[in-house]
């Protein structure tokens, strides 16, 4: 769009300027224009004015309807913040109202999160002149905190099957209440954050250190579907609530540890076989992974639904697609998303329902929102198969609009290994409707498909035309559109563009080493020079004798271009009988164009 915006600016510039100076064009260029622009013209046209007033080119004026049109005035809005403790009234000057300001865990209690102030006071993790930024969860999610806490000793315990002689400890119950409380200090530790951290002066992303010193807070703010802000994934559900030495935020959860990397995580043993595959994919992911300064989500398949995916020679472009350039925590999803992922140009489609998230509609989400230094991990129950990881032919077989030219291919013989085998082909689909009233005339169906299979893939080469060739072992020509106006722009016609005779009708759908393309009509495969065609159809018999006559023929055949024959199937006029042969040779060049 930015380049046919500059493209028109360009033009409308040199046409002002040469109005301007001997009023050449007066105004009938400018109604041609709009009349030739139909629906684009209020956009372009807007446009082309904003950027020709910017740089003082056309003056203060719509210079395409002679209204006089507005300066822009810009607002800048300069907001000033009241020293910590102090207010202002509404409309007042300065901040004259000194607040009454009460310690923490007085104002944890005032807001009935007494399980929160009982825990700070009992490990006294605030210092009175320490500034602190505290994360509040309420009381049933702080319950909810300690029991995990204890539940992760325990599996810990059976899993490392602890000796306590070994380690001293005679009495087991002794070592499990001092590895509880080591345990719940660090989770209290956690929630909160050494210093003032004020979203409003926060940008997306902003790390903060935990007093824990091994683990962070990460402050992510969206704004689609709404505005919402959110600590390691947690939503704050408060405005900033002040008091003596801290500043409070009530939160959704209890903030998690984090103190690993995406990298970390993804080296535990349920996730091996995701990690097995980076390491064979060559996609040199495995650094950016531990970097501290990249972020990423992952949406991380188990080793069950890995080992459920069909082997595929596109391994990079399955896991790109499962991984994306920024942080999207589950908790600001809503309804229905579309996200980039790092597979060039490629989205997944992301749904909320019943509090289940689906991707693609093929993907459940088992885990969500598992916060990394560097990232957050969503484990899925099924990996993900975008179409660019798929060959075309497979492409062909599940898309809607190419349901009957993949009958034909199922109806040939050897289609589906001929398809297997191939590596950078492009198949042209024709139409279903054109394709259905032609079926019928179809002798040879792997011919037919093959011939609407071209080696290489789309789009090709930057030539006008092209002569490619098919896997029938005869060529087609392919024809690019020129775009010779700069209405071709404007239109994004890329329906211009064809093979043979049949038109373009969508842009490339690219899959694995493949891709495909829509045209309007089925290719006929040539069965001989243009005089066999013409010989054979009894319509145009006259024309033929002409052409044999006259031996025009072989001079069309000499050429070392292609040619296009407008071949009448009526009677020729009766003049024609009384040219000489000259004139006869004049008249049938009229009918032969020098280009297809």
């Amino acid at each position: 769009m930015r380049t046919k915006l500059v493209i028109l600016f360009c033009l409308f510039t040199v046409f002002e300027a040469q109005a301007d100076k001997g009023n050449l064009f007066k105004r009938s260029w400018k109604s041609k224009l709009k009349s030739r622009l139909g629906a684009y013209q209020d956009k372009i046209f807007s446009y082309v004015d904003d950027y020709a007033f910017k740089f003082g080119l056309f003056g203060r004026s719509k210079w395409w309807t002679g209204e006089k049109r507005e300066q822009k005035v810009i607002t800048e809005i300069i907001t000033y913040e009241c020293c910590y403790g102090f207010s202002r009234k509404v409309s007042s000057v300065g901040c004259p109202i000194e607040e009454v300001l009460k310690d923490p865990l007085t104002i944890l209690r005032s807001l009935k999160l007494d399980m929160l102030s009982a825990a700070l006071s009992e490990f006294k993790i605030l210092k009175a002149k320490q500034n602190y930024t505290i994360f509040a969860a309420s009381n049933n999610q702080i319950i909810g905190l300690e029991r995990k806490v204890k539940d992760d000793i325990l599996k810990e315990m059976r899993e490392n099957k602890y000796d306590f002689v070994t380690i001293n400890r005679a009495d087991p119950s002794s070592y499990l209440i001092d590895r509880e409380n080591m345990a719940m200090e660090r989770a209290f530790f956690n929630q909160i954050v050494k210093g003032f951290v004020k979203l409003r002066n926060s940008n997306n992303n902003f790390v903060f250190q935990n007093i824990d010193p091994t683990s962070s807070v990460r402050i992510n703010i969206f704004n689609y579907p709404k505005r919402i802000s959110t600590a390691n994934c947690v939503p704050i559900v408060s405005e900033i609530i002040h008091s003596k030495n801290a500043i409070i935020y009530r939160v959704k959860d209890t903030l998690p540890i984090v103190d690993k990397t995406l990298l970390d995580i993804i080296q535990r043993p349920e996730y091996s076989e995701f990690l097995n595959a980076l390491k064979k994919s060559n996609i040199n992911l495995l650094e950016s992974l531990d970097d501290m300064k990249k972020r990423f989500t992952i949406f991380l398949p188990t080793n069950e639904a890995f080992k459920r995916l069909k082997k595929n020679q596109c391994l990079k472009n399955i896991l790109l697609s499962h991984i994306l350039p920024d942080i999207l925590c589950s908790t600001v999803l809503a309804n229905e998303m579309t996200v980039l992922t790092l597979l060039e140009k490629q989205t997944i489609k992301i749904t909320l329902q019943n509090d289940t998230i689906t991707i693609n509609d093929q993907s459940r989400i088992i885990k969500r929102d598992i916060m990394a230094r560097n990232g957050v991990i969503h484990v899925i129950d099924q990996a993900l198969t975008l179409e660019s990881a798929k060959s075309a032919y497979q492409i062909v077989e599940k898309h809607n609009r190419a349901a009957e030219f993949a009958l034909l291919i199922k109806a040939g013989e050897n289609l589906k290994n001929f398809f297997r085998e191939l590596d950078d082909y492009t198949i042209l689909v024709p139409q279903a409707s054109s394709l259905k009233e032609m079926k019928k005339k179809i002798n040879d169906i792997e011919e037919f498909v093959k011939y609407h299979t071209i080696q290489g893939l789309y789009p090709l080469k930057n030539k006008q035309t092209n002569k490619i060739e098919t896997y029938a072992g005869k060529s087609i020509v392919y024809k690019k559109n020129r775009r010779k106006s700069i209405f071709d722009w404007i239109s994004r016609s890329h329906k211009s563009s064809q093979f043979q005779c049949s038109r373009l009708l969508t842009y490339p759908i690219l899959g694995c080493k493949s891709s495909i393309v829509f045209i309007s009509e089925p290719l006929h495969i040539p069965s001989g020079n243009f005089m066999n065609v013409l010989r054979a159809e009894e319509r145009f018999k006259a024309f033929y004798n002409l052409l044999v006559k006259t031996a025009l023929s072989q001079e069309v055949k000499r050429l070392n271009y292609s040619v296009t024959i407008l071949a009448p199937i009526t009677e020729l006029p009766d003049v024609v009988s009384s040219y000489d042969e000259k004139e006869l040779k004049e008249f049938l060049k009229r009918h032969i164009l020098t280009r297809i």
